[in-house]
């Protein structure tokens, strides 16, 4: 799980810097699908880090304290629901009005941040995992084409003799 998070925050700072070129203005939106990101990932880590506490902990706490925290682990779905909504909200609003991504998934990008803070959240998260290979082959294969030539330089009149 913590190598997952190194590389989804690696995956969201490469799509925030695809959308900021794409965005006009001030770029408040690719910054909130940044920043959602990272809400979400500090919510996925601190949920992981209790589960480890409980699994640490089993054979050494109370059955009281256990549940406890298994309580506190669950409570922590909030922050990493809405801070993925966040993402893919403003991920799927820069698609659509700039045509970062195709139209469709765009879309469908919308749908999915939407459902995130819903009862279906837990599924749209497991989605958004496919979203997130998806997108990423999608922004290798483009950064991955043909790279631009400089252009041509004039060719220059020989300098006079002295």
């Amino acid at each position: 799980g913590a190598w997952a998070t190194v590389f989804f925050v690696w995956f969201a700072a490469t799509l925030r810097s695809t959308l900021r070129k794409a965005e006009e203005g001030t770029g408040r939106v690719s910054a909130a699908c940044f920043g959602g990101a990272i809400v979400g990932a500090t919510g996925f880590l601190t949920m992981l880090g209790i589960n480890f506490a409980i699994a640490d902990g089993a054979d050494d706490l109370s059955a009281p304290a256990l549940k406890t925290l298994t309580v506190f682990s669950n409570g922590f779905f909030l922050p990493l629901a809405v801070g993925f909504a966040v993402f893919f909200l403003a991920a799927g609003i820069l698609a659509v009005r700039f045509a970062v991504l195709p139209a469709w998934l765009g879309w469908f990008t919308i749908v999915l941040g939407v459902a995130c803070v819903t009862p279906v959240g837990f599924f749209a998260l497991l989605v958004g995992l496919v979203w997130i290979l998806v997108v990423s082959i999608m922004l290798y294969r483009r950064e991955a084409g043909p790279a631009e030539r400089p252009a041509p330089m004039e060719p220059t009149a020989p300098a006079p003799a002295t």
